[in-house]
């Protein structure tokens, strides 16, 4: 059962019309923390592999809100140095082509460059309700990318999304 709240205001965003009056909208980038990924040297053949090590996720790895806890390739220790970790919990998202393709990772892990991670704020925001408030906001993230050959998301349009964090 959805819970009703005596009154609620315009909140003048196009994917949100109305929230309940003690609400606030606010932008992402106050209660979270992105990371973009990056892609070690390739032609350093120690840095990857293709059977174990840290999940080095790409945007065919995500799957809508399922969990990502392996990928097609993985980096190795060595890998790994030059690359960035992203903890368990974050939300993936894709910011290069396929905007708005989500997942989140299910443990600590890696991303390409064409994901962008988001960590929740601690004491901000919880995890599950980030993905859910990302999800619902797909189409103004896909609105407010670039455009020249493949759709691009930055980091900065990306903070800059209007969220509702509970209270």
């Amino acid at each position: 059962m959805t819970k009703q709240y005596e009154k609620y205001k315009d909140t003048k965003l196009s994917w949100i019309n109305h929230i309940p009056k003690q609400w606030t909208v606010s932008k992402l980038k106050y209660y979270s923390n992105v990371v973009t990924g990056n892609t070690p040297l390739t032609s350093k053949d120690e840095y990857f592999s293709y059977e174990v090590g840290t999940p080095w996720v790409k945007p065919s790895d995500l799957n809508e809100f399922n969990e990502v806890v392996t990928s097609k390739q993985y980096l190795t220790e060595e890998g790994l140095k030059q690359s960035r970790l992203v903890r368990k919990g974050a939300v993936l998202i894709g910011g290069i082509g396929d905007i708005g393709k989500l997942g989140f990772a299910g443990c600590d892990l890696t991303t390409n460059q064409q994901i962008h991670s988001i960590e929740g704020a601690k004491n901000k925001i919880d995890d599950g309700y980030l993905k859910y408030l990302l999800y619902i906001s797909i189409d103004e993230l896909q609105k407010n990318s670039s455009s020249v050959v493949l759709s691009i998301l930055t980091k900065t349009k990306l903070l800059d999304l209007d969220i509702r964090p509970l209270s």
